[in-house]
């Protein structure tokens, strides 16, 4: 599933860093008096899990993308050129930087902000398979936000 949706930045994120993603949330709101309670902090996502600050594009179009990984699969070697976050919904995910080795693991209700410009790959760790939530944030009238290292030969 894909979805296009076109954002402008919201005004409580327009701050003199470089801009990140901003998701104010109040904390221990009764559900009677202002709606439904919520249980987590606002987190500020202002880097990617390998320390690279993260630079949306301007003005950028939303990409959401359901992903799934089988066990025993592991994803072709790729990069993003935009930032993109994917949450686990299920499951358990190893990522590998092709040009550091390093790793890293990732289980559900993880937050992930990938590396950008940085071949890596992904695969299901064990015998469940991998769900994601996959948000990636591209240049108004981006399709895709991955550039494989091998694509594949033409017939």
């Amino acid at each position: 599933m894909l979805a296009v949706v076109s954002v402008p930045m919201h005004p409580a994120c327009e701050v003199d860093d470089p801009p990140a993603i901003c998701c104010p949330v109040a904390r221990g709101t009764a559900a009677s008096e202002q709606g439904p309670e919520l249980f987590e902090e606002a987190r500020h996502i202002k880097e990617t899990w390998t320390g690279q600050p993260i630079k949306l594009p301007m003005p950028h179009d939303l990409l959401v993308i359901d992903v799934r990984l089988t066990p025993g699969v592991p994803l072709p070697v790729h990069r993003h050129p935009y930032p993109r976050f994917g949450w686990v919904k299920a499951g358990e995910v190893r990522i590998t930087q092709e040009s550091t080795g390093r790793q890293r693991y990732f289980r559900a209700g993880d937050l992930i902000a990938e590396s950008v410009d940085d071949n890596h790959f992904g695969e299901a760790v064990g015998s469940v398979p991998v769900v994601l939530k996959v948000l990636d944030v591209v240049p108004c009238g981006t399709t895709s936000n991955t550039i494989l290292r091998d694509p594949p030969k033409p017939k």
